[in-house]
């Protein structure tokens, strides 16, 4: 009983329909498509790599409702390059090109860097007049949006630094102040995929949960570090788990074990609070109170949790 109104939830309140998942993948072909025929056409455009890292949730299969943005690496066929770490801040790197006759070299500072910024101007001008996508700068990213679709598409230019046998090492994203910085986010889907392997595919529904509840309670956490977090305390947990109730059980009481800046102590108490009514929750449903049950559910998630409205 209480696994099926957990499904349902999900269903009917939490993860995207799949009308709207299938119109996303078709703009995301599209928008893909044009960014092919922009390098087609113009030969001075920054050479594209073959494959590029899609770090949009609904493509790891943690989005939830409203679909409003997808996100993509998009990796560049970097020349040679020097990557020099910032001695001033940490994560940041100064990229020197070694290879001046590449066409990224009119994207050189005049410090002679290779600036993240002007590779964004240069991107951005390449696309003025696109129709029928409206497009604009953000500090850190290149944004797309179709006509009609509700979501945007953010475009991230990327440089991947691979070792001596070609092996990938981190990629490098622009910093928003015309440097680069490492990205996490090649690290981060092989722990969310290792650790959903590990817990038999329960994890990718459990985020999705977990990032509604996040909303629902107000957390001032971005979702990509939300998700992170849930991945790190999943990792860390030694036993196993098997439902809903047990697994979201495990993470709010594996929070307890996090240490935290004194910002992040909401994340806490609110975890322990919802421990609480779920450790009850739980309780009521193995002696057969089911009503009991869904009303401390009901606290955790908001009254349409068990409820026969959609959103």
């Amino acid at each position: 009983m209480i696994t099926t109104v957990f499904q349902d939830f999900l269903t009917t309140h939490i993860t995207p329909s799949p009308d709207v998942c299938d119109r996303a993948l078709q703009s995301r072909q599209f928008y893909l498509a044009r960014l092919e025929a922009l390098a087609a056409q113009n030969p001075d455009f920054p050479a594209l790599a073959p494959q590029h890292l899609d770090t949009s949730p609904l493509f790891r299969k943690t989005q939830i409702r409203p679909l409003q943005q997808l996100s993509l690496l998009l990796l560049l066929q970097a020349p040679k390059l020097e990557t020099n770490p910032s001695p001033i801040f940490p994560q940041v790197y100064w990229l020197k090109l070694t290879e001046l006759e590449s066409p990224l070299s009119r994207y050189r500072d005049e410090h002679d860097y290779f600036s993240s910024t002007l590779l964004l101007q240069g991107l951005g001008n390449y696309c003025k007049g696109l129709r029928p996508i409206k497009s604009w700068l953000e500090a850190d990213a290149l944004c797309w949006q179709r006509r009609g679709d509700a979501w945007l598409l953010q475009l991230i230019p990327t440089i991947l630094v691979q070792d001596q046998r070609g092996q990938a090492l981190y990629d490098l994203v622009p910093d928003g102040s015309g440097n680069w910085r490492r990205s996490p986010e090649r690290k981060r889907l092989a722990q969310l995929q290792a650790v959903n392997v590990r817990y038999q595919g329960q994890v990718l529904p459990l985020v999705r949960l977990l990032q509604y509840w996040r909303q629902q309670v107000g957390l001032a956490i971005a979702a990509s570090d939300w998700e992170a977090l849930i991945v790190q305390v999943l990792s860390q947990h030694k036993g196993s788990f098997t439902g809903f109730p047990a697994g979201l059980l495990c993470f709010w009481q594996g929070c307890q074990g996090l240490s935290l800046g004194s910002e992040d102590k909401m994340i806490l108490n609110h975890a322990a609070q919802a421990a609480a009514l779920a450790e009850q929750a739980i309780a009521d449903a193995d002696e057969g109170k089911v009503d009991a049950a869904l009303e401390l559910w009901q606290q955790i998630f908001g009254a349409v949790f068990g409820g026969d409205e959609s959103d």
